[in-house]
């Protein structure tokens, strides 16, 4: 079974491997689920609608990111790493291994992709640490967010993992943070 963990949130698949998701990047303020889990199957269409939303809105989230409007901030970026050797590597498809998704902040374009700063303290991952800025490109984003005028927008794989648990939870962060989980 693949198990893909978000900040105490568990996603489970079909392959064998463990993901560490975080729900939030440090710079988030605090009312995140904490250490507690959740358990939602991989296959649930709000997990796969979650996906789709994060990629379908990529390319806009990238030109915002590049020319930031007013009233816009905190922009971030998650993807996937694990340990390889004596290394880490970004992951691919069919991991067999334990995958974190870090949020990454500062996000930097470069020639050849982005640059950012690992904003999440690694729970099983060995060879990355908080504040390492490491590089990676436009196919290794898993998910994206930002603010703007104090709203949360992207962030979609928070949405599943947090309507697997108390429905007191879901609401807090719907009403906190201005974001539709449907």
């Amino acid at each position: 079974m693949r198990t893909f963990l978000m900040t105490g949130i568990v996603i489970c698949a079909t392959a064998a491997a463990v993901v560490r998701f975080e729900l939030w990047p440090s710079f988030a303020s605090a009312g995140n689920s904490g250490d507690k889990t959740y358990i939602v199957k991989s296959e649930d269409p709000a997990m796969r609608r979650a996906a789709y939303k994060a990629s379908a809105g990529l390319d806009g989230f990238l030109k915002k990111l590049d020319n930031p409007p007013p009233g816009t901030d905190n922009y971030a970026v998650k993807v996937g790493i694990l340990d390889d050797g004596d290394g880490y590597r970004l992951t691919g498809k069919n991991e067999t291994a334990i995958v974190e998704y870090f949020w990454l902040t500062d996000v930097t374009r470069t020639p050849k992709g982005f640059t950012a700063r690992i904003s999440n303290t690694p729970e099983d991952i060995r060879h990355v640490s908080v504040n390492q800025v490491i590089a990676f490109g436009r196919a290794d984003i898993f998910d994206w967010m930002y603010m703007e005028n104090g709203k949360l927008k992207g962030n979609f794989s928070a949405c599943p993992a947090l309507m697997a648990g108390p429905r007191e939870e879901l609401e807090q962060f719907i009403a906190e943070y201005g974001i539709e989980c449907n």
